[in-house]
């Protein structure tokens, strides 16, 4: 539900010409809750002189809560059909590096409804490596229409998107398509920013990330084995 003053709002910031896609702040409701903040967009810093692409990369915004300026929706051709979710998140990154400058407004512009239907797209299962395997989709778009744009800093965070994201599917089964993403690490970017602990950044320098995920799945399977067997111990002691 956009409230009355969201266009009065937003649209005089895309009619100075100083951004070309404006978002806001939102409230959540209709979940048999008060209706409140959504706390994920109050927290998200202000986007101005941060790189649009990288900024997108790592904080998500709804559409809902976007005024976005028509010639780059035209540009990037709306939403990548067939997606099974992060729909929203993909469609900002492609009008990051398409060009797009992002403002944020702190008004609390639209209303959320926040429910449980089970055929909703935010509940509804994704296959393992479903974020790879978008980011990687994403990467054969930007190669194809936006090489130019892709500058080494952008490259570096999306390569370490990816990389974050084929550890993610190699240890949820998607052992193949984890195997695709950080072949295409390799090819764009040798400098990443990850989550993992300071041990594994350090093995990662030396070993190829197949191998050491595949030494750790079954340091993993070795040390559930040896906790299995001393849980039986003190069952049978006791």
């Amino acid at each position: 539900m956009l409230l009355p003053n969201k266009l009065e709002v937003q649209v005089p910031i895309l009619q100075s010409g100083q951004a070309d896609l404006v978002f806001c702040n939102g409230y959540l409701f209709g979940d048999n809750r008060p209706c409140r903040p959504i706390k994920k967009l109050l927290s998200l810093p202000s986007p101005v002189d941060i790189d649009s692409f990288v900024y997108c990369l790592s904080h998500g915004f709804g559409t809902e809560s976007s005024l976005h300026r028509r010639t780059y929706l035209e540009k990037v051709k709306g939403f990548r059909e067939n997606l099974q979710g992060a729909q929203e998140a993909d469609l900002h990154i492609r009008l990051a590096i398409a060009g797009v400058r992002l403002y944020k407004v702190n008004d609390f512009l639209f209303k959320h409804r926040n429910h449980n239907d089970p055929t909703r797209i935010t509940w509804t299962k994704k296959p393992p490596g479903f974020m790879l395997d978008v980011l990687l989709g994403l990467l054969v778009f930007i190669e194809q229409d936006f090489s130019a744009e892709f500058t080494q800093a952008r490259r570096d965070a999306l390569a370490s998107r990816i990389f974050q994201n084929s550890i993610y599917a190699y240890r949820d089964g998607a052992e193949e398509l984890a195997k695709a993403g950080f072949q295409q690490v390799k090819k764009i970017s040798t400098s990443l920013n990850y989550h993992e602990r300071s041990l594994y950044k350090f093995l990662a320098n030396y070993l190829d990330p197949m191998l050491l995920e595949a030494f750790l799945k079954k340091a993993r399977v070795s040390r559930n084995s040896v906790q299995q067997l001393l849980n039986l111990k003190t069952t049978t002691s006791g």
